[in-house]
């Protein structure tokens, strides 16, 4: 960048500002990165048992512990981490559903893997209450570290799907915020136009698709 200055003379000098080194922001998006690493890490920490006295060699709580209401509380020794969905549900629910972590997942337990697209496209229509989903594993956790909106088309069913997740199981399921939902928040602040919003740019952000979750059914 070109830097105009004027001297007490009159004399008009140039000079040239150097960018900064691309070092740098090498350097600040590793830091961003270690930081929600961290973030993360601390997240799936805070729910794991420090006590890990009765895990044998294969991870397996070999002697179970009393709560003192005559139940056994189990030790957790497995952590599952699913990422960015970005508005796929069907991604979403395959995700889960290949965990094996629930139960009554769907409505009818013999889903085709097989199936058409056509019918695989319309999975999340086929879950079951989430009153009947059941957790299967008390050894284990699951953890979405955020990025449910945006590019794809069903982003509100996957937000709904994660939202009902956490509800059923609030001990089990962890559900971070990313940074396209906190761009979600930002664009309900008025003082921003339209044109300076994050989801108006098409595809980037909302996929056009999206729209239609919101039309009337009888539209």
């Amino acid at each position: 960048r070109n830097i105009i200055t004027t001297t007490k003379e009159g004399v008009i000098r140039t000079s040239r500002r150097r960018p900064p080194p691309p070092i740098m922001f090498a350097a600040l998006s590793f830091s961003l990165s270690l930081a929600f690493l961290a973030l993360v890490s601390t997240a799936v920490a805070e729910s794991i048992p420090q006590d890990n006295d009765n895990i044998d060699a294969n991870g397996i709580e070999s002697t179970c512990k009393s709560s003192g209401d005559g139940t056994c509380t189990s030790h957790l020794t497995s952590v599952f981490v699913i990422g960015d969905l970005h508005g796929d549900a069907v991604c979403a629910i395959s995700w889960v559903n290949r965990t094996g972590l629930i139960a009554n997942l769907f409505l009818d337990d013999a889903i085709d893997s097989s199936s058409s697209s056509s019918v695989t496209a319309l999975l999340y229509q086929k879950l079951n209450n989430p009153s009947q989903w059941l957790w299967t594993s008390p050894q284990s956790t699951l953890v979405f570290v955020g990025d449910y909106v945006d590019k794809g088309p069903t982003s509100k069913q996957t937000v709904q799907f994660v939202k009902d997740l956490t509800t059923a199981f609030p001990d089990r399921v962890t559900a971070i915020l990313g940074n396209h939902e906190l761009e979600l928040l930002r664009d309900r602040d008025a003082r921003i136009p339209w044109v300076g919003k994050y989801s108006a740019y098409s595809h980037a952000t909302v996929h056009p698709g999206e729209y239609h979750n919101y039309f009337a059914n009888s539209l």
